[in-house]
């Protein structure tokens, strides 16, 4: 990426708690501590790209598969959650970020 690197990227899309981004990592390193340092930023999931085109294409069908059945909770056109009604033990949780 030519203006920050990924951490980075991730520690912005963190800071940024109403906004839902999916975000998953794609990389050459398995390196532990990248592993453990992507996830405390929120990452959803992390891969290891395969290194052949046929692995990298499955990789792709299986995340977009994935991605396209997931329940995500309604947000606006900016990426933020819409105001809701909450109820239940999840809406108790989650009314301040809503509510500000």
């Amino acid at each position: 990426m030519p203006r920050v690197n990924g951490f980075e990227l991730l520690s912005f899309i963190k800071r940024s708690k109403l906004i839902i981004i999916p975000t998953i990592v794609l990389t050459t390193s398995c390196d532990l501590d990248d592993i453990k340092q992507a996830y405390l930023l929120g990452i959803n999931a992390f891969h290891k790209k395969p290194t052949e085109p046929e692995g990298f294409l499955r990789l792709l069908k299986r995340l977009y598969d994935y991605w396209h059945e997931v329940e995500l909770p309604d947000i606006d056109e900016s990426g933020n959650l819409k105001q809701v009604e909450c109820a239940g033990q999840f809406g108790k949780h989650i009314r301040p970020f809503i509510e500000g």
